[in-house]
């Protein structure tokens, strides 16, 4: 692992906080499917569907759930700048780097693992919202929720405020 931090790095902390940042959004997500199940449960009563009770929209039920993600992203980009300036401080000399065989190694350990941080997280954003969306519709029976629920996730998704608000 050392090998895509900078040498000397103490690394540790920045993996233990990511690990649980993802733990933490995953346990997030698990709660909307817990919130999707619920608000089914809510529309029968001892077993028997309530005329005219409509499950709320997946939108509403999923906003701000990718939050955490968001926060990874932008905690990676604060990680690029953390390894570059760490190689200007005291004894880590950013000649050192620019000294050895290869010339991309400085590159290298800076923005690896933050650059997998990023795109791990963005896939996990749109995993996630489509998982939950495809439980969303195998769990809500057809005639208790509205139409259009894939296209309201899609005109959501664009919006920047869906993955903050909730």
């Amino acid at each position: 692992m050392k090998k895509y931090f900078p040498i000397g790095y103490e690394y540790i902390i920045e993996l233990k906080l990511m690990i649980g940042l993802i733990l933490f959004s995953l346990f997030i997500n698990f709660s909307i499917l817990m919130q999707i199940v619920s608000c089914k449960n809510s529309l029968f009563y001892h077993g028997k569907y309530i005329p005219k009770h409509i499950m709320p929209d997946y939108v509403e039920l999923a906003e701000g759930s990718q939050v955490v993600f968001v926060l990874i992203i932008f905690l990676a980009i604060g990680m690029i700048a953390s390894h570059y300036r760490y190689h200007y401080k005291g004894t880590k000399s950013i000649y050192t780097m620019k000294r050895l065989k290869n010339p991309k190694e400085l590159h290298y350990r800076c923005l690896v693992v933050p650059v997998l941080s990023i795109l791990g997280s963005l896939v996990a954003i749109y995993g996630m919202l489509f998982l939950n969306f495809a439980l969303y519709l195998y769990i809500v029976p057809d005639y208790a929720m509205n139409e259009g629920q894939l296209k309201m996730l899609l005109q959501s998704m664009q919006d920047i405020r869906f993955y903050f608000i909730h």
